[in-house]
């Protein structure tokens, strides 16, 4: 049986400052005192100083079995120096370091947010040194970043590799990464292939530390406001050529789209060409590269994450029935913004580190919302300074003539009440809370504690799917359930409500889009 070293700093763990093996009897062991993922070696050897133990095949001679002896204990020596779990020498001040853990995938989260988290962390750690360096990788255009700091006495690295959000579950997979970026959910197939570590898509695996919206950009001069979805989508595909088609100058499009690992793609892929290939098009897996291009190109149309948007115009977006919005911080954090998404650390329950462990507590912590925010992307804290007007969408309040009631029942409430800046949503499927509205339920106790006075309103949605009756029972009966969810921390809703399938946030003619219009929206008055 293979047995393993922990490479925790020694002040953390007895077991990686006196080297003891452990037995590892699978590649999900973990260090029985601190988690941490072990460094692996093969063969009968209890510590590298009882060599006593290594078994010298019968016939061999003594200068042979010696010779033997000499070169496993070099092979094990250069294994454990060459894993980047390993002490490793040089970097920065001189002497030895330890790498404390390892993030890969998004370059949306990965080319700054991860770093400027890394470094804050380690401060609240009381480290000190702290320096990050670039490092370039051949064949990649995204630099990997690789932060360096004194903490309890020992010189440390944790790495940052931004080469896509798929990258992140490979190198899960693969044990080079304990904590992946993704700037999309996992996949079902990589939820699979990574079923031996566990459930993923549970709270003690999947993390949302933030949210971000895809922004749609074009040039500075260009007079196009607003595009649905489905214009989008035979733009990027490359049936619609020409700006006049759309509303603009007489000019040819130029499209310019991330490359295909990025998270940003991704999402794009799903929610705006739904199947379909992307047309001819200048790719980049830079997002401040891509931005730069189009501020440059009066004919040009791209997509970036929301933080890089700087010198072009985003457009408002609709998709199917929805009132076009505007990419802001509002509709993003209650993802009615048809391209908003989720940004999320993944960490495997069964084989992390509990230094990985608490910098993810720390990125979910409001010092670590803070640098979200810092970092322009969009921070979960639900009760943000936003005035109610300001928080306000420009979206539709008035319910449709299907409505049995007041058609101004839903404005009413908006004007009434204060929004709180989420929406609770379910697994595909269930009637389970997902992730992130299971850690808003704290978020919205929190809120309540500032404010004991109000009074919780919930308003339910549902798709359009069936027959009406059956809409509006299963839209109560949402926010009903999140109702229940409440009560477990003491809060009871006042008043729920069920608004059937009014006002959609996306289109009903897709699952992903039956999925969001399927919400529980909360309000204080």
């Amino acid at each position: 049986m293979d047995r393993g070293i922990c490479t925790n700093l020694p002040s953390r763990c007895s077991k990686a400052a006196t080297k003891e093996m452990f037995p590892m009897p699978s590649q999900f062991t973990t260090c029985p005192e601190c988690g941490r993922r072990p460094q692996r070696v093969k063969g009968r050897i209890a510590t590298t100083s009882s060599l006593s133990e290594i078994r010298i095949p019968r016939g061999v001679s003594i200068a042979v079995g010696v010779v033997v002896l000499i070169a496993l204990v070099v092979a094990i020596g250069w294994r454990y120096l060459g894993s980047s779990d390993a002490i490793v020498a040089g970097g920065g001040g001189g002497g030895s370091e330890t790498s404390m853990f390892r993030l890969s995938g998004s370059n949306t989260i990965g080319k700054a947010l991860a770093p400027d988290l890394v470094k804050a962390w380690l401060e609240s750690k009381g480290a000190t040194d702290i320096t990050a360096e670039a490092r370039k990788v051949p064949k990649k255009d995204a630099p990997e970043t690789v932060i360096h700091a004194n903490l309890d006495g020992n010189r440390i690295t944790i790495e940052v590799r931004p080469h896509g959000s798929s990258t992140a579950f490979a190198d899960l997979l693969a044990g080079t990464a304990e904590i992946g970026m993704a700037s999309r959910a996992i996949k079902s197939g990589e939820a699979e292939t990574l079923r031996a570590w566990g459930d993923m898509r549970t709270p003690n695996s999947e993390h949302v530390i933030g949210l971000d919206g895809v922004a749609v950009i074009v040039n500075a001069e260009n007079p196009v406001g607003a595009l649905s979805t489905a214009v989008l989508r035979r733009i990027f595909t490359g049936e619609i050529r020409d700006w006049s088609e759309v509303g603009g100058p007489s000019g040819a499009i130029n499209i310019y789209a991330r490359d295909n690992k990025s998270g940003t793609f991704d999402t794009f892929k799903e929610l705006v060409l739904r199947g379909d290939p992307l047309g001819d098009a200048k790719r980049f897996e830079d997002s401040a590269a891509l931005e730069t291009a189009v501020a440059g190109d009066r004919n040009g149309i791209g997509f970036v994450a929301l933080p890089y948007v700087k010198t072009t115009h985003a457009l408002a977006v609709n998709d199917g029935e929805s009132a076009p919005l505007q990419p802001t911080s509002f509709s993003i954090r209650t993802e009615s913004y048809p391209l908003s998404r989720r940004l999320y650390f993944y960490s495997p329950p069964q084989a992390t580190n509990r230094d990985a462990k608490d910098f993810i507590t720390f990125a979910l912590s409001p010092d670590g919302q803070k640098v979200v925010r810092k970092d322009q992307f969009v921070d979960l804290d639900i009760a943000a300074a936003e005035t109610s007007a300001a928080a306000q969408t420009n979206a539709p309040c008035r319910l449709s003539s299907a409505w049995p009631g007041d058609p101004n029942a839903y404005c009413n409430l908006r004007r009434a009440a204060e929004p709180l800046q989420t929406s609770f949503r379910f697994r595909a499927g269930s009637d389970t809370l997902d992730t992130r509205s299971i850690a808003d339920l704290r978020r919205v106790l929190a809120r309540m504690e500032q404010t004991p006075n109000k009074q919780i309103v919930l308003a339910g949605f549902s798709d359009n799917l069936g027959a009406a009756a059956g809409n509006c029972a299963l839209s109560t009966a949402r926010a009903r359930r999140v109702a229940q969810a409440l009560a477990t921390l003491g809060l009871n809703a006042a008043e729920v409500v069920g608004f059937c399938s009014e006002l959609p946030v996306r289109d009903n003619s897709t699952p992903e889009g039956r999925e969001q219009n399927r919400r529980v929206e909360i309000f204080l008055r």
